[in-house]
């Protein structure tokens, strides 16, 4: 099972078909079930967050993409809103 998070360019933001981004495309090449938990637009912390709320031991591989340091989110009545 593979991990895959980050921002647009994980999610498969300007793509037509999302099943076209390359999160689908290396767990197919692997025969592997994989979780996308990528958002364009997002932010480090986000990335790292959502990343460390799943339980990674289940996965044999994560593929972790970083975005631009200046992104950001802060906490405001109970959810999570992204600064960009």
């Amino acid at each position: 099972m593979i991990l895959f998070n980050g921002d647009s360019w994980c999610w498969g933001y300007s793509l037509k078909n999302r099943e076209d981004r390359y999160a689908v495309k290396v767990a197919n090449k692997c025969n592997s079930k994989y979780t996308d938990l990528s958002l364009h637009g997002c932010g480090n912390r986000r990335i790292v967050r959502t990343t460390l709320e799943h339980d990674i031991n289940k996965y044999d591989l994560g593929v972790i993409c970083m975005t631009f340091k200046n992104r950001t989110e802060f906490y405001l009545d109970g959810k999570w809103e992204n600064v960009n």
